[in-house]
């Protein structure tokens, strides 16, 4: 729908697929539990690439650390988190729940 150019690979092809990249995400468990997620080397990806983690527990990943140390705008999974949970109370209640920086915050594990 949304009309990208994307491609999947094995994690033993990752490395030659980073350059040219402009949207990365993780959708792994790396990186919970501040584990360490070193899939990708970042000296191979461009500095305009976005990186989105789709974890959101610590809110600041060492992946989006060392995307944010680069330059590279990055986002975590709360929004998405929080954008999935409403959906889903809108299906069972009929209403859409505020979704507002105060949520936001309140939510966030430090």
């Amino acid at each position: 729908d949304l009309a990208l150019n994307f491609q999947t690979c094995s994690l033993s092809e990752v490395t030659m697929h980073l350059r040219g990249c402009k949207f990365i995400v993780n959708t792994t468990n790396l990186g919970m539990e501040n584990s360490k997620n070193n899939l990708i080397n970042f000296d191979k990806v461009e500095n305009d690439t976005y990186i989105y983690d789709l974890i959101y527990n610590p809110i600041k990943t060492n992946f989006l650390e060392i995307a944010e140390s680069k330059g590279m705008k990055n986002q975590n999974g709360l929004s998405m988190l929080m954008h999935q949970a409403a959906a889903s109370f809108k299906i069972w209640h009929g209403v859409y729940p505020t979704i507002d920086v105060g949520l936001t915050q309140a939510l966030e594990v430090k």
